[in-house]
């Protein structure tokens, strides 16, 4: 066993196995160790505080999730450098990358509420009887904002299983959300339209944003454990999982792993 030190706290890994680096999220920095040696081989500092990390099928970028920042930060894998800083919903936490599609999702771990005191209720994030949770949608070619999500509910963790498919742990109803990567950007399509035909109607659009991409609320979608649309799901984690936690997903035979609180 090796100690690579810093201060602050510890939170997710991303593992670059063609060149054997591992990024660790340490309290303002990205820490990459050297795995052969298992010593500190650089950081990459500039975070409140860093989260998770994602890494592209490129090897070329990587995107961290900066909580107290509410932005996703993009670096160069071989200097190191940050080179973007993307806004995101609240208190962003794990990130992932989807191949498939090129899309970079960061989920917020911090739903708003619905009174919150003493500030008025933020009209994105709260919806009678509900909490909404933002998924910020990357577009990992142009390095932009393309779209925010916004989902029922506290999400957790998140991991993309290959075939397009992103999973989100929503660990107050004890299930999981399923997205596919493939349909946002039909989705997107559609509120731009929908935009469109509010501006005839004299109605006020909010379909978009320039620094959030296409708003896309998909809170009143039926929260059910069956097929609710071609773009989301939700899979029960079982009677005896509460509150699913992390999640680990075997792309070959197409099933789910789930570690629960409980």
């Amino acid at each position: 066993f090796r100690s690579i030190g810093g201060e602050g706290n510890w939170d997710y890994m991303a593992m670059d196995s063609s060149a054997l680096k591992l990024y660790v999220a340490h309290g303002t920095a990205v820490q990459v160790v050297d795995v052969n040696s298992g010593t500190l081989d650089d950081e990459i500092p500039g975070m409140a505080e860093a989260h998770g990390i994602a890494l592209d099928d490129s090897g070329e970028l990587g995107y961290v999730s900066d909580g107290p920042a509410a932005e996703v930060k993009v670096f160069d894998r071989q200097s190191l450098e940050v080179i973007a800083s993307l806004p995101t919903g609240p208190n962003p936490r794990a990130v992932v990358f989807e191949p498939q599609n090129q899309l970079v999702l960061a989920v917020s771990a911090n739903p708003q509420p619905i009174n919150p005191t003493p500030a008025k209720p933020d009209a994105r994030y709260s919806t009678r009887g509900n909490i909404k949770s933002a998924v910020t949608v990357i577009d990992a070619r142009q390095q932009a904002v393309i779209a925010t999500i916004l989902l029922p509910g506290k999400l957790g963790f998140a991991q993309t299983g290959g075939r397009g498919i992103v999973y989100i742990n929503l660990p107050d109803s004890n299930q999981i959300a399923t997205i596919d990567a493939g349909q946002i950007q039909s989705a997107i399509l559609d509120a731009k339209l929908d935009a469109k035909l509010d501006a005839k109607l004299d109605a006020k659009p909010d379909a978009a944003n320039p620094t959030e991409g296409v708003l896309l609320d998909w809170t009143r979608l039926p929260r059910s454990t069956g097929s609710a649309t071609d773009r989301l799901r939700f899979l029960p984690a079982g009677p005896e999982c509460r509150d699913p936690r992390s999640l680990a997903v075997d792309s070959g035979d197409q099933r789910l792993f789930v570690a629960c609180a409980n």
